[in-house]
């Protein structure tokens, strides 16, 4: 697992993310986005919203008797957490891949 350090930038789907030097300690990271008004670093709360919003979506979208759904997306936060975000990321896709589409 690559550890992410300060100076580290990627895009996703047009988003720019970097990691910057935070305020708390000599060793404090923040995550910020660009946004049109400057870098703004993300918040606990803005992350908790997003995972709420994609547990709760990926159990609309896929049935419990599969172990799809939120318990699913639960599982990937935590390989990522733990193993990185490349190895969570390449298990989605390769689920994703074998997986129903979604609930009709």
């Amino acid at each position: 697992m690559s550890e992410l350090v300060d100076g580290w930038e990627a895009a996703f789907d047009g988003i720019q993310f970097r990691i910057g030097k935070g305020e708390k300690s000599a060793d404090d990271l923040v995550l910020q986005w660009l946004t049109p008004g400057g870098w703004r670093t993300l918040r606990f709360e803005a992350v908790f919203y997003m995972a709420q919003f994609f547990f709760e979506n990926e159990d609309r979208l896929y049935p419990a008797a599969h172990q799809l759904g939120g318990r699913k997306f639960l599982g990937a936060i935590s390989t990522a957490a733990l193993r990185g975000a490349d190895e969570a990321w390449q298990t989605v896709l390769r689920e994703k891949a074998t997986s129903p589409r979604r609930v009709a």
